[in-house]
């Protein structure tokens, strides 16, 4: 394959992966991907020359290696000489692309949380808005709430299958004042990093 197709497949796959049409699931030991749109038709729509099987394996490739970047272990000389003698595109060349037209820092520190945690990690984060009522008039409302959800997945599970424990927490307005200060401290802490 010639590199620029190689780039007009990663753009795509970028693209679609932007526009929330590709969903990952990165793991510990394998990568799994969803798509919410019918790739086999609407390849040749963009670009005539794509097929399925190519952009499959690309988008395969493209997930694999952007799990070595994000660990760092495309440094490997071994690993990069046993498939500069067998691809036309250099391995180099690929994760240049991939970092060029995929990548970004926060995409890069999220795939590596994913894939190197040895602790739980965050799979979902959702909210109600709760409100009590008095049970004499149930239209007077007595207080309210937050109810927050959120889905954990054990990364370091020996099993194959997802681990998720999902966890709900109801919290006052000055609780949820007082989580998102905390919250914005770590993310401040973790800001002066960079």
């Amino acid at each position: 394959m010639e590199i620029n197709k190689y780039i007009e497949y990663v753009k795509y796959f970028s693209y679609l992966f932007n526009e929330k049409d590709i969903s990952v699931m990165w793991r510990q030991k394998n990568v799994g991907i969803n798509f919410s749109i019918d790739i086999e038709s609407e390849l040749p729509k963009i670009n005539s020359s794509f097929n399925e099987k190519e952009f499959m394996e690309i988008s395969f490739e493209i997930l694999s290696l952007s799990r070595l970047i994000s660990r760092r272990e495309f440094l490997d000389d071994d690993l990069r000489e046993v498939n500069d003698k067998t691809e036309d595109i250099k391995f180099l060349d690929k994760i240049d692309i991939i970092s060029e037209y995929f990548l970004n820092d926060d995409l890069i520190q999220y795939i590596n949380v994913q894939t190197q945690s040895i602790t739980n990690v965050l799979d979902e984060v959702d909210y109600e808005i709760l409100t009590k009522r008095s049970k004499k008039t149930p239209e007077e409302i007595i207080s309210h709430s937050l109810l927050l959800r959120l889905s954990v997945r054990d990364n370091y599970s020996k099993e194959d299958q997802d681990n998720v424990e999902r966890i709900t927490v109801e919290l006052t307005k000055s609780e949820v004042e007082k989580t998102i200060e905390l919250l914005n401290e770590a993310l401040s802490s973790l800001e002066k990093i960079k």
